[in-house]
């Protein structure tokens, strides 16, 4: 009776084999335990990354036949990444042993390439220059240039290699027709780290148009690159220049406070100075004005003809003098 009710676990699932690995998917397979040791009733898939521990759905058992193989694809992971995967069968009440395996997805295409440059080369040749994308893993190794003469629906394709450490990539597309309109985009590819054999691509870039003209490198920017570079240029002078005239305002503010104070503190002072040049010069003509009558002498005549006048202190004395002269002498 203690053994009908004393379940033993069930031993790790066979042959736990990876089928199939892309960038976010990992395809399994496994056969059933050698030892069931009870009912087995599914199985679980866990797969741990960066520490975290993630549980799938239980993947319940849907017939008895002996020695089956079970599928499994886990999807929704991340490129490039190691993942560690666990699987053990399970009973009504017991979890039986794991198997496990270690794998690293494979790569994601790399991210779109910007363009830097687009004009004429000559006159059936355009020349195109782009930087590496910003995101790729482990390495960029081709580019794919697809150019369309807009007067035709088919589009052709070069493939050029590329190398990671280099920053820019240049092209020149010759045989072109002169006076046609072309649109150009550029992506860059991948070799997959888990089949040599296999290219994973990246999305496209922004597509552009250039008219192929006989002076077209006057019609079109030399260079896209050069251009947001002259924006930034010009953005840094008009902020200068905003700081500078700033600053001058500043400056003739203050001046004006100044020279404003400075007028308004010695204009009274000139005007008080002038008043008193005016009172000084009235004093002085006042001076000789008195002067003058002092030495003045006032003509009067009387009614017989006969001139009165005032005779200055010293020469009457001077008269008395010669009168009493005269006096003493008679």
């Amino acid at each position: 009776m203690k053994n009908n009710f004393a379940e033993k676990i069930p031993s790790r699932p066979r042959n736990l084999s990876i089928l199939e690995v892309t960038s976010t998917t990992i395809r399994i397979s496994w056969q059933e335990p050698e030892r069931k040791n009870g009912v087995i009733h599914g199985y679980r898939v866990y797969y741990v990354y960066q520490n975290q521990t993630l549980l799938h759905l239980p993947i319940l058992k849907s017939d008895a036949i002996q020695n089956s193989i079970y599928y499994y694809t886990l999807s929704s992971l991340k490129p490039f990444t190691d993942y560690r995967l666990i699987v053990a069968a399970f009973t009504l009440r017991y979890d039986g042993d794991a198997s496990e395996a270690v794998i690293r997805t494979d790569i994601g295409g790399p991210s779109a390439p910007k363009f830097v440059n687009l004009t004429c080369y000559s006159e059936d040749a355009l020349y195109l220059a782009w930087r590496i994308p910003a995101y790729y893993y482990n390495s960029v190794n081709h580019y794919i240039v697809n150019y369309r003469n807009m007067d035709y629906t088919r589009s052709r394709e070069i493939r050029i290699s590329a190398n990671a450490s280099i920053v820019e990539t240049s092209v020149v597309l010759q045989n072109l027709s002169m006076g046609s309109s072309y649109e150009l985009k550029v992506r860059a590819a991948s070799i997959s780290v888990v089949n040599p054999h296999k290219v994973i691509l990246g999305p496209f870039s922004d597509v552009k148009k250039i008219t192929l003209l006989a002076n077209c490198d006057q019609h079109q920017p030399p260079s896209l690159y050069h251009h947001y570079a002259d924006y930034d240029l010009i953005v840094l002078a008009g902020a200068v220049i905003c700081c500078f005239g700033l600053l001058l305002v500043i400056l003739a503010i203050v001046l004006w406070k100044k020279c404003f104070n400075t007028s308004y503190t010695h204009e009274p002072d000139a005007i008080n100075g002038h008043h008193h040049d005016q009172k000084l010069a009235q004093q002085q003509q006042l001076q000789q004005q008195q002067q003058a009558q002092q030495t003045q002498i006032d003509w009067k005549p009387d009614t017989n003809g006969v001139i009165q006048t005032t005779v200055p202190v010293t020469k009457l004395m001077q008269n008395g003098n010669h009168r009493h002269m005269a006096i003493d002498g008679d």
